[in-house]
């Protein structure tokens, strides 16, 4: 279990599927954390991908 009350860069679709924000996020129990480029691509749009 995490608790990430500052979390407002997660839309709560995002929360529901289990992801966290590391940076903000304190366990509560003990935890295992899938991290990388895979994760973050799910996340994050550019917004200058396309642009010369």
């Amino acid at each position: 279990e995490v608790e990430q009350y500052q979390a407002v860069a997660l839309k709560p679709a995002q929360e529901a599927m289990g992801y966290v924000l590391l940076c903000i996020a304190y366990p509560r129990s003990d935890c295992k954390f899938e991290v990388g480029v895979e994760s973050q691509d799910q996340l994050y749009i550019n917004p200058f991908k396309g642009c010369r």
